[in-house]
């Protein structure tokens, strides 16, 4: 090679110039000053007894605070994550990596994973590491305690409009914070025990199912809200607030009941975390019976009183009337949405779940479920995706969902849906929505696009 010294050294500083414009910005980032106080607010939290066993700083962390995301403490980060300074327990990577969706947990490079994302306005470094907490505990679950969780396909036959249900959970969740709210021992069993009765009589009519998507999503969601609120110190009224439950929002008692259920046994059955760790087949509800059947309940004046409870009893039948009209008037109001539509006719080869959204679906008819963020479908022809949008769907069987759709509609898209066929395959193509069946046929009729499904091949 030959040339000047001097050209050398200028082409080097040249490359060094252009390798360090090429460079990720974040190799160099340091952690923000929120971050750092998210993580110190974990590191407290974890040094507290949250549940035997439980060691929150074994498990990775992925933060996700809506530029970058930051793994912390993970044994083995993916490509594309690059250290930051001043911490060596952390690197980032550029916006949001796809492992990272939700408030949850996946698995990123080979290990389970607690995944965060950004916090509501105003949220303070103590919620949002108790949040983390929150996610941490059900990586732990899912390793000790699988059991723990609810059968989502139980959901979509839960009897959400079932108005004596509903007014049974009411007065069930008002009675365990009347006990909460009692600082007399007696009362306060007297309380609980009159709420585990009401419990017991509505489960003698609710079915099995129903019974163990309850029990099973207290163990699972309710008891990572308990530790979650048992991380921050969170007060009786903010860890089981007054809260009417919706009609609809069984899982969203789930998360109630959690911290109700386990503030009750704090007081009367001491070493119940460690019974539940060493045999998790027992219910939160089921601990607290045996507690209280040792302790005196025998209290005056227990309970809820005549008028209270025919309050709740009038505005539960009141309300569950009233999911019944919205819940129909989802699902015109999607079929009844302008633009261009895709209907999927899948009445002689039936599509089934292969993914969906369990905190956005509605089921707005016997028959019918609103998707209305996300659902995958698919059979031995092809599949169904639709994502970031509607879509409703028709059961082919007795089960909304799981004896598979027989039509599919997605309603309100901006432009036609874009069809191509190859080698027999047919692909339809919009925002948010890939369908790709063999054998299929596509006609069009104004602004509906009919894709029909062929028989099963014999």
């Amino acid at each position: 090679m030959g040339g000047r010294p001097g050209g050398r050294v200028a082409l080097v500083l040249a490359l060094c110039v252009v390798v360090a414009r090429a460079a990720p910005a974040q190799g160099g980032m340091r952690p923000s000053p929120a971050l750092l106080a998210l993580l110190a607010e974990f590191d407290r939290m974890a040094a507290l007894p949250l549940w035997p066993g439980f060691e929150p700083r074994r498990t990775p962390l992925a933060i996700y605070d809506g530029t970058h995301t930051w793994l912390v403490r993970h044994p083995s980060p993916p490509d594309g994550y690059l250290p930051v300074r001043g911490r060596s327990d952390i690197v980032v990577a550029g916006g949001r990596q796809a492992e990272v969706t939700s408030n949850s947990s996946a698995t990123i490079g080979g290990v389970p994973t607690a995944t965060v994302m950004p916090s509501p306005p105003g949220s303070d470094a103590r919620h949002r590491a108790g949040v983390a907490i929150h996610e941490a505990f059900h990586v732990f679950q899912r390793a000790r305690h699988q059991a723990w969780q609810a059968n989502e396909v139980d959901f979509f036959t839960y009897p959400h409009t079932d108005a004596a249900n509903l007014a049974g959970r009411r007065r069930e969740y008002a009675l365990l914070r009347l006990a909460l709210a009692t600082r007399d021992s007696a009362g306060a069993a007297c309380h609980a025990f009159i709420a585990l009765l009401e419990r017991d009589t509505r489960y003698r009519t609710l079915g099995a199912a129903g019974v163990a998507y309850e029990r099973l999503g207290e163990l699972n969601e309710g008891l990572a809200t308990y530790v979650q609120m048992r991380a921050i110190g969170a007060p009786d009224a903010e860890a089981v607030p007054d809260s009417t439950l919706p009609p609809d929002g069984v899982r969203a008692q789930l998360y109630l009941g959690g911290p109700a259920w386990g503030r009750l046994l704090d007081r009367f059955a001491r070493g119940w975390r460690d019974t539940l760790e060493r045999r998790d087949s027992l219910t939160l509800d089921g601990l607290l019976m045996r507690a209280l059947l040792r302790t005196s309940t025998e209290r005056p004046n227990c309970g809820l009183g005549a008028a209270r409870w025919a309050a709740i009893d009038s505005a539960a039948a009141r309300d569950a009337a009233g999911l019944v009209r919205s819940l129909a008037a989802d699902g015109e109001r999607f079929l009844a949405r302008a633009g261009w539509r895709i209907v999927i006719d899948a009445s002689r080869s039936p599509i089934f779940p292969a993914g969906f959204d369990p905190l956005n679906v509605r089921r707005v008819s016997e028959r019918n479920v609103l998707h209305t963020r996300f659902v995958e479908l698919a059979n031995g022809q092809g599949r169904l995706h639709v994502v970031g949008r509607g879509a409703l769907t028709e059961s082919a069987g007795a089960h909304p969902m799981f004896s598979g759709a027989r039509t599919v509609t997605i309603a309100g898209l901006d432009a036609e849906p874009v069809v191509r066929d190859s080698a027999g395959t047919t692909l339809v193509t919009a925002d948010g929505v890939t369908a790709r069946f063999a054998r299929a046929t596509v006609a069009r009729e104004g602004q509906v696009v009919r894709v029909t499904l062929a028989p099963p091949s014999p």
